[in-house]
């Protein structure tokens, strides 16, 4: 993303889409969705953040890259936290947390179980 300027970031990703469809290059998309919903959601454009973010998820899983689609579903749970929809949250963490079990252990999933346990503690108040 183009550091501080969402807006022009979002612009190039919305002239960038169409291409990648039709080429159905996933990977970039499911790269360019998880840009989207980090700059809506900087914006606090939930509803568009949530949209692109759902995309990015499912372009992930349909890749088979467990750790980004674990990481696309931690800033679903940002987004709905931020939409104050705290059973959606929730359970948005403990689906990446689930996932984790099947990814090899290392310094990423570490990284990725530290995350999502730091952003459930804070959701619940622990």
């Amino acid at each position: 993303s183009l550091q501080g300027a969402p807006e022009q970031a979002l612009l190039l990703y919305a002239k960038a889409e169409p291409v990648f469809r039709q080429v159905e290059d996933t990977l970039r998309l499911a790269m360019l969705h998880t840009n989207q919903a980090i700059e809506y959601r900087t914006l606090g454009e939930l509803s568009a953040a949530e949209f692109a973010c759902v995309q990015a998820v499912q372009a992930w899983e349909a890749l088979g890259n467990l750790r980004s689609t674990i990481n696309a579903l931690d800033i679903l749970g940002l987004i709905y936290q931020s939409q104050g929809r705290q059973k959606e949250t929730e359970d948005t963490f403990r689906d990446g947390l689930a996932r984790l079990t099947a990814m090899e252990e290392g310094a990423a999933r570490d990284a990725l179980h530290g995350m999502l346990t730091n952003h459930l503690g804070k959701l619940l108040g622990a």
